[in-house]
Protein backbone atom coordinates (compact mmCIF):
# COMPACT_ATOMS: atom_id res chain seq x y z
CA UNK A 1 0.00 0.00 0.00
CA UNK A 2 1.39 3.60 -1.05
CA UNK A 3 2.02 6.09 1.65
CA UNK A 4 0.25 9.30 1.49
CA UNK A 5 2.57 11.91 1.57
CA UNK A 6 1.80 15.04 4.11
CA UNK A 7 0.58 18.33 2.32
CA UNK A 8 1.64 21.40 3.61
CA UNK A 9 -1.87 22.50 5.17
CA UNK A 10 -2.09 19.03 6.63
CA UNK A 11 1.43 19.38 8.32
CA UNK A 12 0.05 23.52 9.19
CA UNK A 13 -2.69 22.37 10.96
CA UNK A 14 -0.59 19.45 12.89
CA UNK A 15 1.71 22.19 14.10
CA UNK A 16 -1.12 24.47 15.25
CA UNK A 17 -2.39 21.66 17.11
CA UNK A 18 0.41 21.12 18.55
CA UNK A 19 -0.70 17.03 19.05
CA UNK A 20 -0.55 13.93 16.53
CA UNK A 21 -2.56 11.33 16.69
CA UNK A 22 -3.26 12.54 20.68
CA UNK A 23 0.07 13.04 22.04
CA UNK A 24 1.64 16.09 22.32
CA UNK A 25 4.78 16.57 18.94
CA UNK A 26 8.13 15.41 19.36
CA UNK A 27 10.97 18.03 18.34
CA UNK A 28 11.76 15.49 15.45
CA UNK A 29 8.21 15.10 14.01
CA UNK A 30 7.78 19.29 14.67
CA UNK A 31 10.98 19.44 12.37
CA UNK A 32 9.87 17.30 9.47
CA UNK A 33 6.48 19.20 9.69
CA UNK A 34 7.98 22.02 8.81
CA UNK A 35 9.92 20.56 6.15
CA UNK A 36 6.48 19.55 4.51
CA UNK A 37 5.18 22.87 5.00
CA UNK A 38 8.36 24.26 2.84
CA UNK A 39 7.59 24.93 -1.24
CA UNK A 40 10.75 22.63 -2.48
CA UNK A 41 10.06 23.54 -6.21
CA UNK A 42 11.84 25.88 -8.26
CA UNK A 43 11.35 29.27 -7.70
CA UNK A 44 9.38 31.20 -11.43
CA UNK A 45 11.59 33.57 -12.54
CA UNK A 46 10.64 37.17 -12.62
CA UNK A 47 9.24 39.21 -15.90
CA UNK A 48 10.55 42.56 -16.43
CA UNK A 49 8.45 43.33 -19.18
CA UNK A 50 7.51 47.12 -19.13
CA UNK A 51 3.44 47.59 -19.03
CA UNK A 52 2.47 49.19 -22.29
CA UNK A 53 3.34 52.19 -22.60
CA UNK A 54 5.33 52.62 -20.06
CA UNK A 55 9.49 52.94 -19.32
CA UNK A 56 12.07 51.89 -16.76
CA UNK A 57 12.96 55.08 -14.09
CA UNK A 58 14.65 52.74 -11.54
CA UNK A 59 15.71 49.15 -10.85
CA UNK A 60 15.09 48.94 -7.01
CA UNK A 61 12.62 51.13 -5.00
CA UNK A 62 13.85 51.70 -1.36
CA UNK A 63 11.83 53.65 0.62
CA UNK A 64 9.28 55.65 -0.04
CA UNK A 65 8.01 58.82 1.78
CA UNK A 66 4.92 59.98 1.75
CA UNK A 67 2.22 62.77 3.84
CA UNK A 68 -0.98 61.10 4.65
CA UNK A 69 -4.23 63.46 3.50
CA UNK A 70 -7.70 64.11 4.55
CA UNK A 71 -10.16 61.51 5.86
CA UNK A 72 -7.25 59.49 7.60
CA UNK A 73 -8.05 57.60 11.56
CA UNK A 74 -5.11 59.71 12.95
CA UNK A 75 -3.24 58.76 16.19
CA UNK A 76 -0.84 60.54 18.84
CA UNK A 77 2.28 59.52 16.56
CA UNK A 78 0.39 60.30 13.21
CA UNK A 79 0.28 63.91 14.96
CA UNK A 80 3.60 63.95 16.34
CA UNK A 81 4.65 63.16 12.84
CA UNK A 82 2.94 66.32 11.36
CA UNK A 83 1.02 62.59 9.13
CA UNK A 84 4.85 62.36 7.12
CA UNK A 85 5.88 58.64 6.97
CA UNK A 86 8.63 56.72 5.56
CA UNK A 87 7.96 53.34 4.27
CA UNK A 88 11.07 50.85 3.41
CA UNK A 89 10.24 47.81 1.36
CA UNK A 90 12.23 44.80 2.36
CA UNK A 91 11.55 43.42 -1.50
CA UNK A 92 13.55 45.72 -3.91
CA UNK A 93 11.20 46.49 -7.27
CA UNK A 94 11.85 48.41 -10.54
CA UNK A 95 9.90 51.66 -10.96
CA UNK A 96 7.98 52.15 -13.78
CA UNK A 97 6.81 55.55 -15.41
CA UNK A 98 5.28 57.22 -18.56
CA UNK A 99 7.10 58.40 -21.47
CA UNK A 100 6.35 62.26 -20.59
CA UNK A 101 8.12 61.72 -17.45
CA UNK A 102 5.14 61.48 -14.79
CA UNK A 103 4.30 58.60 -12.25
CA UNK A 104 1.34 56.65 -11.06
CA UNK A 105 1.19 55.22 -7.71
Amino acid sequence: MKRRQLTAAKARQILKAGRLHGKPITAAQRILLEMAMTDHRRPARRRRNPPEGRVMIGDEVEKIFYRKGQQHDCDEKCKAADHRFVHTFTSKFPLWGYEDGHLEI
